[in-house]
């Protein structure tokens, strides 16, 4: 059986995608986010949010696929998880 992802970890993603309106690839969001589980897992995860239309992903022919929030999810106000100080400004 597949591992339960845990939401708090996708919403803070989310988060962190949000904050950036033009997108960012894959290693951006590593490098902010503080993930420190395998590149296979972060894809992972950020599947799961395009599937679940958090975010959008574009895909370049030559470049790595940019994530970036959904227009419809744009304006929401980011979740906020009591006693969780992210590590990423």
């Amino acid at each position: 059986m597949p591992k339960e992802i845990d939401s708090n970890e996708l919403s803070l993603l989310e988060e962190l995608i949000g904050r950036h309106p033009e997108g960012m690839d894959a290693a951006s969001i590593r490098d902010q986010s503080g993930f420190t589980e395998g590149d296979r897992t972060l894809q992972r995860r950020l599947n799961r949010l395009a599937q679940e239309e958090r975010i959008e992903k574009r895909a370049g022919e030559k470049e790595p696929g940019i994530f970036q929030k959904c227009e419809a999810t744009a304006g929401k106000k980011p979740a906020r998880i009591p006693g969780h100080f992210p590590i990423f400004p």
